[in-house]
């Protein structure tokens, strides 16, 4: 015999209110390839908040001299901020903090040149 209640996963909205600063008639529009949440006409006058952050990837080969172009974009702009991008070469995790690569004019390179030539590399970008 079962002595323990079904579990009932709450709604994920239960205990938030407007109060505490949600807002539950948000919606995310995708313009020109940015993510914007648009706030309903009953709630916000059709205000439009600042875009939501969206993930950008690229997968990529070094060449000879352990260097490829990316095109991505914003990217110069977060290299020392390690939370905001994942970067692997074969695998491996590298750091522009650790000095693992360096990053001029939409132009990645690693800092062993032509050792790393050809390793297949990918980077996502928050």
């Amino acid at each position: 015999m079962r002595n323990f209640a079904d579990y009932n996963p709450p709604d994920i909205n239960e205990h938030k209110s407007n109060v505490d600063g949600y807002d539950f008639d948000k919606r995310l529009k995708n313009v020109d390839g940015r993510v914007w949440e648009i706030v309903d006409e009953d709630s916000g006058g059709g205000t439009v908040d600042p875009p939501v952050s969206t993930v950008q990837t690229e997968s990529f080969v070094l060449d000879a001299d352990g260097k490829a172009t990316l095109s991505v974009t914003g990217f110069s702009g977060i290299l020392t901020d390690n939370s905001k991008y994942e970067i692997y070469f074969e695998g491996q995790r590298k750091f522009f903090t650790n000095g693992d690569f360096t990053y001029t004019s939409n132009i990645i390179t690693s800092t062993n040149g032509s050792d790393d030539e050809g390793l297949k590399c990918f980077l996502k970008i928050y």
